[in-house]
Order: C-alpha cells, then sequence, then structure tokens
C-alpha cells in the first residue's frame, strides 16, 4: 500500500496546489486521486511557497533528489518517509502532545472518525465530545438558514461574517468557496 493510500485510509486529506488545466486535460489529475488518494485542491500555489519560503532543508532535500532523478509522486513520498511522517501520524493518532507551541494533542483527527469511533488524548475518547459541538453547530446553522435563530432586531439574520487572520480565516474560506454554489440564496457571506 502505498504512503499516501495510508494517509487516506487514516482519513487524512491530501492536497494538490497549484491545479492547472494542464493536469484536467492530460488525465494526471485523474491519476492523483485515484492512485494517490488526493482528495483536495486548490488553485493557490502560494500555500506551498509560504510553508518552505524561509527553509533551506526543504529547498536542499528537493535538490538533491532531483540530482538522483526523482520527481512527482516519487520525490513527495522519499521526503515524507525521510522526513519520519509516518511517525508523526502515529503520534497524532495517539494522542501525544506534538504541538510544540502549545504542548497539546492535536485534535484535527477528532473531527474525522464517525460517532462511535475513538480518539484518545490525555487519556479521555474525545470523540464524543467532538460530535457533540458538531451536533450544537449543525443545529445553529439550520436555526440560521430556517430563520428561527433572531438578530437583536428580532429579525432572522441574513448576513454572516467570518473574522478571522491567518489559519483561522484559511479554513471558513475554504469551506466557503466549497460550498457557496450549494448556499440559500437569501442568507450572505462576507
Amino acid at each position: 500500500m502505498s504512503p499516501t493510500q495510508q494517509l487516506h485510509d487514516l482519513r487524512q486529506s491530501l492536497w494538490l496546489d497549484n491545479i492547472t488545466r494542464g493536469l484536467l486535460t492530460s488525465g494526471t489529475l485523474r491519476h492523483y486521486i485515484d492512485d494517490l488518494s488526493v482528495t483536495g485542491l486548490t488553485s493557490n500555489p502560494s500555500i506551498f511557497d509560504l510553508a518552505i519560503k524561509n527553509s533551506h532543508f526543504y529547498d536542499d532535500a528537493i535538490r538533491q533528489k532531483r540530482k538522483q532523478g526523482k520527481s512527482g509522486e516519487a520525490l513527495f513520498c522519499e521526503l515524507a518517509e525521510q522526513s519520519g511522517l509516518r511517525q508523526h501520524i502515529d503520534a497524532m493518532f495517539a494522542g501525544d502532545k506534538i504541538s510544540v507551541i502549545e504542548q497539546r494533542s492535536v485534535l484535527h483527527v477528532a473531527l474525522r472518525p464517525p460517532n462511535g469511533g475513538r480518539i484518545f488524548a490525555d487519556g479521555a475518547d474525545v470523540v464524543p465530545e467532538v460530535h457533540a459541538v458538531l451536533d450544537k453547530m449543525a443545529k445553529f446553522a439550520e436555526q440560521i438558514r430556517s430563520g428561527a435563530w433572531k438578530g437583536h432586531t428580532g429579525q432572522s439574520i441574513r448576513n454572516v461574517m467570518n473574522i478571522g487572520i491567518g489559519g483561522s480565516d484559511l479554513g471558513p474560506v475554504m469551506a466557503y468557496e466549497a460550498l457557496k454554489y450549494y448556499s440559500q440564496r437569501d442568507v450572505t457571506v462576507n
């Protein structure tokens, strides 16, 4: 099983950055989806650039692999393997405190299992708590859409604004962009 399939089986999303028309017309994108388990796409080439901008480690490692004739998926998979990605993924799913800055577990993975799944952090299964919050969010969103939730004027909410920066903004923006064609048109999202 390929490393990318292993990530997919662990319910981790693989994103392809800087999608181009050539990827669509050549069949390369279909190959990435079918064979490499790519599940997300972005046309923003700056995401990867920003991630490695000030790091010579990535530049040097990529340059070395390219000299060895590696490119594309082979280059990606070797760099991922050499970086200890498997160990980091296992630690994340084990609930280990891998957030160096916050000295705590990262719980992104707790959003993925179905209700009844199990992800532990500090000895406690966090999936039930996560699903309780997800259920509250779904109820709130439905109340906004149905008009049951009223603003301070007593009228239904018709304008929703997201205020965030960096990572706090990126998730809501991507969700909005992905779902805007399915939105209720009488609610404006900014």
